[in-house]
């Protein structure tokens, strides 16, 4: 099964040591809410990180994963984070990496690839590691920043009903590739012009009965250009006036959410965590955070700020 996310909520107290805890964990055994994480803990960081290369125990892919992801995924810690990440890169094979830990693609800054990591992961863009290439995957190489990936995108794009056909053999998932979220990738990596690929996932946008304004800015998001972001822009400042309401607020939200995650220098950057999900319900749930982003007041500071700010938006591309 692939891994997703960790769950380890503690009930009362703990009834393991720091030790048992990461080494059971190591080996995939289920500690039963017996140990309360602390990821913002050095000490517990440095425990992990001396056990994991002293090899004190035999662990799994899985194991592994659970616990880079119970360490490393609620704060910006770049010293501890680049250790757990290349140390799982270079543990594991890259079927394990893409098939069973997902916390790979979506906990970690691009910079703290080390370059054994980073040849690794190339070695992803190859066609004959298509097969065990997730739908995410192109994305995934695309964020990296894997110019050489583009002859396997174009390869897909041309072999697309065969290779979704192996695919659904392999994974039971229909369509697992698409010609427009290949596009995407390739606009993202500077090999097909945005404009061309903005217009595609506006006709995409228009074409249904009802507008799917969530998959749209979703898209916009990953392409990351300036023009891309200054389309969220748009629906930012748009009355949206044939939506209704409640539905109107959420597409603000999550253009705003958009802004919040991936545009440099927007007021109240986010935590960690909050980067790496949703990006609508990271908006939506902010109050849980204890900020609230979908407040009317932000919502107009946001307008204010693009208004300032739409000729000249900063990416921060190291950081995404």
């Amino acid at each position: 099964m692939a891994f997703n996310a960790i769950i380890v909520f503690p009930t009362m107290g703990q009834s393991l040591t720091d030790r048992e805890a990461i080494i059971q964990i190591l080996a995939d055994k289920n500690i039963d809410g017996k140990f309360r994480w602390r990821p913002k803990d050095q000490n517990l960081k440095k425990l992990a990180k001396d056990i994991i290369m002293n090899k004190e125990t035999e662990f799994t892919a899985n194991g592994l994963c659970l616990v880079t992801s119970a360490l490393s995924g609620d704060e910006f810690d770049d010293f501890n984070d680049s250790f757990f990440l290349n140390n799982l890169i270079v543990s594991l094979d890259l079927k394990k990496l893409i098939n069973e830990c997902a916390i790979v693609r979506s906990h970690f800054k691009r910079n703290l690839y080390n370059e054994t990591s980073l040849n690794k992961i190339r070695t992803l863009t190859n066609r004959d590691e298509i097969l065990i290439w997730q739908n995410w995957t192109p994305y995934y190489l695309s964020f990296m920043g894997f110019e050489q990936a583009e002859s396997t995108f174009i390869f897909i794009k041309e072999n697309l009903a065969p290779i979704n056909q192996i695919h659904y053999k392999l994974y039971s998932i229909p369509n697992q590739f698409d010609t427009l979220e290949l596009n995407i990738c390739l606009s993202r990596i500077g090999k097909l012009n945005d404009t061309l690929v903005i217009k595609q996932l506006e006709q995409q946008l228009n074409s249904g009965y009802s507008k799917d304004y969530i998959r749209y800015i979703k898209s916009l998001s990953k392409i990351r250009t300036i023009q891309s972001f200054q389309k969220l822009g748009e629906l930012l400042l748009s009355d949206l006036n044939e939506i209704y309401l409640e539905k109107r607020i959420f597409i603000k939200q999550a253009a705003l959410a958009a802004f919040l995650v991936y545009v440099k220098n927007f007021p109240d950057r986010t935590l960690k965590i909050q980067e790496t999900i949703n990006i609508w319900n990271f908006v939506h749930f902010s109050k849980v955070q204890g900020k609230d982003y979908s407040s009317d007041e932000y919502m107009e500071m946001a307008k204010k700020w693009y208004i300032e700010n739409k000729e000249n938006l900063l990416l921060d591309m190291d950081k995404y």
